[in-house]
């Protein structure tokens, strides 16, 4: 799961970025004072509320300042403020597809239902 996301924003522009890694979950399980087996849960589930997607893009801004090596210099409100200039119609597309995981298929798994396999 890692998927890097740019954007322009505020008067002058500047790039801005999300980077969903786990450092960002990390940081999304840090600023909501829970498990990341919750959080993870919660988005299995699709119980969501704004705060928790607040923090996971939180999260994956501080990701992404810190893989550029730029200084962190925004809170929470400021990343709130930028979702709301990207618009959440582009942000749930980059959160979906920063999220995804592919779980390879099992080469190992049985020709038929119910066969062994040895190894």
């Amino acid at each position: 799961m890692q998927g890097i996301f740019e954007f322009e924003v505020g008067e002058p522009k500047k790039k801005i970025g999300f980077k969903f890694g786990t450092m960002a979950l990390a940081v999304a399980e840090k600023e909501e004072g829970r498990s990341l087996k919750s959080i993870l849960n919660s988005l299995s589930v699709g119980d969501v509320n704004a705060m928790l997607m607040l923090n996971i893009l939180y999260g994956a801004a501080v990701q992404y300042a810190d893989s550029k090596k730029t200084e962190k210099n925004f809170t929470v409100s400021d990343v709130s403020d930028w979702c709301e200039e990207i618009g959440f119609d582009k942000l749930n597309i980059a959160i979906a597809a920063g999220l995804k995981q592919y779980v390879p298929k099992n080469s190992e798994s049985p020709a038929k239902t119910g066969e062994m396999i040895t190894q």
